[in-house]
Order: structure tokens, then C-alpha cells, then sequence
């Protein structure tokens, strides 16, 4: 990310407080505040209190993997564009970092997929991650009734609880429960916490922090089958864990992992892994989604500089379980390009 303009996204279904929250952000950042550009993409009035708001269209594009995303991929590439190529021309202030709201029904993936992919913009920003706001009174609701609400928090970095002093204590307790389910590597913080939200708007920063004091990878959630009906979430929802304690091949594991998404295809939630690979150095990132499995790339260091690693490495694959047999089908996939998994 040295030199780019890292880019955090905002999601959360509709009415979850994403506005309210990127108010207080700006509102603690103050004189930092100037060097934060904000991209609107919501329906209706925005009611952000931010003088430097640029507006992506209210259109909706069904995009290939499957995804919805409130923004035409193209409008969002020219958008990024375009403010990047004002500052140069000092037609608009500098800016540091950029942050996008979503409309409350988005997929946060295609904005990832977008950084990823075009080229202008991959050389001069950076995924910053994904934070998403869910409504404590009406998060379970939307969890149950809901496949967007379930896709935003597979993809969140991080989670925030917002409206806790407006719900019962045992259904913000539930929830949190069942968010700790659907994404356990991500951060959640509630808005009864009284957290510092600067750290929270680096989601990615966040989630690498939290791993960082634990050993291994951080995506230690027990090899095997964990495969099985998440409690809260109204469809069913598998969770495939496993752990090598060896490198392994950076071409067997791309084939494995666009077997097992191609097998998946549009139910493939979320794709998540830390590998080491032979031969190459460091510990590399793995994320997918859908039919899209994103350039492997280095994980970046955690706090300190040094990076916890353990010489193994870690695969989370979450789904929906639609086809009978799913779970034994897609652990199959891995092991079969993957062998030596931990029992």
C-alpha cells in the first residue's frame, strides 16, 4: 500500500446508521478530516455534514459473478478517476484516503474487485478493507429475511454493532453471537463501547491488529468439518476450516480454490486464506468471492512490522449449502489439490 491511497468501504444494510457513523468519524478526525474524500453511493438524501461529497449514480448493475452493486462498475472507475487526476491538477485539495458509503442493499465485493483490477486504479489505490454497520434492533431481522444483509458481514473486516442503547441486552448478546458465526476474524465493535473510530475506518488495519495477537495466521478456527447451520442466519449457511502445517504449491492452490468456487459458483459467500507457498517468501493472502477469486498478494505486516507466522497455513471457505452434499464435496476439491490437511 506504500504510496496509494488506501480506500475504505462503508457498508451495512438499509437504515443500519453507516451516515451517522462516517459523521462522528469526521467529526473526530476535525482538521484531518480535509484530507479524507468521501464517495457517496446511497438512495435518497445523503444528510453528510462533509463539504468534500462526491455522488455516484442511484443505478443498480447485475454484474457478472452475481453480485449487486449500486454502482455501475464503470461509474465508480471513472469517478476514482477523475478526483485522483483534480488533485493532481489542484482543481480540488489533496486528499489521503477515500472513503466509499454503499447503498443499503450493495455487495462491498465489486469495489474490491474493481481496485484489484483496473489498472489506473490499482496503481494509485489500495483496498483499506470493509466495515459494516449492522442495525442492533433489526440486525437478526435482516440476517434471517435478508442475502444481502448475510453477504455484508460475510465480506466485513470489520463489524459495527450500531443502536445497542436501543436494544433488549440479550438481543444485542445474540446477535453479536451470531456475527461472531457468520465472520469470526472480524473485528466487532458496538456503539456502547465507546471506542476511537479512527481504527475502525481502517478495517483491514483492524483485522490484521486483532490477528496479530494470536499466534498462526489468524485464521485459526479448528481444521475439519465446521460445516453447518448458523444459528440467526434464515438459510443454510456451511463453514469449511482447514490447516496445513506445510507450505504448499501456489498452482495447486489456485486450482483448488477455483474448483471448489466454480463448484459453488454464486453461493461461494466468502473464500478467506494465509498461505505460505514453496519456494517464495513471506505469507501470501487469499480472498474470493463468488466466481472471482482476487490476485493473491502479500499479507501485509502487523503491528511492529513482523507479521506472526507459524510455516502452515489456513483456508475458510463459507456458503451457502444449497446442493445436498455440499460440505463433503468442496472439503473433496481441497484435498484433493491440497493434500496433508490437519485431521
Amino acid at each position: 500500500m506504500a504510496g496509494k491511497i488506501p480506500v475504505a468501504v462503508v457498508s451495512g444494510f438499509l437504515g443500519s446508521g453507516k451516515t451517522t457513523l462516517l459523521n462522528r468519524y469526521l467529526r473526530e478526525q476535525a482538521g484531518d478530516a480535509s484530507s479524507t474524500m468521501v464517495l457517496i453511493n446511497e438512495i435518497g438524501a445523503a444528510g453528510l455534514d462533509h463539504r468534500r461529497v462526491r455522488r455516484l449514480g442511484d443505478r443498480v448493475a447485475v454484474l457478472e459473478s452475481g453480485c449487486q452493486c449500486c454502482a455501475v462498475q464503470g461509474e465508480l472507475v471513472d469517478a476514482l478517476r477523475e478526483l485522483f487526476l483534480q488533485a493532481l491538477r489542484k482543481a480540488i485539495p489533496p486528499f489521503s484516503r477515500l472513503i466509499i458509503e454503499t447503498t443499503g442493499i450493495a455487495d462491498p465485493a465489486p469495489v474490491r474487485y474493481t481496485l484489484q483490477y483496473e489498472r489506473f486504479l490499482h496503481e494509485r489505490y489500495a483496498y483499506a478493507g470493509c466495515l459494516v454497520v449492522v442495525d442492533a434492533m433489526h440486525g437478526a431481522r435482516h440476517l434471517r429475511e435478508r442475502r444481502e444483509a448475510v453477504q455484508q458481514a460475510v465480506l466485513a473486516d470489520a463489524l459495527f454493532l450500531s443502536k445497542t442503547d436501543l436494544a433488549g441486552e440479550g438481543d444485542a448478546d445474540a446477535l453479536k453471537s451470531t456475527l461472531a458465526g457468520l465472520n469470526p476474524a472480524a473485528p466487532l465493535y458496538s456503539s456502547s463501547g465507546g471506542q476511537a473510530l479512527a481504527g475502525m475506518f481502517d478495517p483491514a488495519g483492524a483485522a490484521e491488529r486483532r490477528r496479530s495477537g494470536r499466534a498462526g495466521s489468524g485464521l485459526r478456527f479448528g481444521a475439519g468439518f465446521a460445516a453447518r447451520k448458523r444459528e440467526g442466519a434464515g438459510e443454510e449457511l456451511g463453514v469449511l476450516a482447514l490447516e496445513w502445517r506445510s507450505p504448499q504449491s501456489r498452482a495447486a492452490t489456485t486450482k483448488a480454490l477455483e474448483a471448489a468456487m466454480a463448484y459453488a459458483g454464486a453461493d461461494m459467500l466468502r473464500v478467506k486464506g494465509s498461505f505460505r507457498f514453496s519456494g517464495a517468501a513471506g505469507r501470501w493472502a487469499v480472498h474470493g468471492v463468488h466466481r472471482v477469486l482476487y490476485p493473491i498478494a502479500p499479507e501485509a505486516a502487523a503491528v511492529g512490522g513482523n507479521l506472526v507466522d507459524d510455516g502452515g497455513c489456513a483456508l475458510a471457505l463459507i456458503y451457502r449449502r444449497v446442493a445436498a452434499g455440499a460440505d463433503e464435496a468442496l472439503a473433496e476439491i481441497l484435498r484433493r489439490h491440497l493434500p496433508g490437511v490437519v485431521a
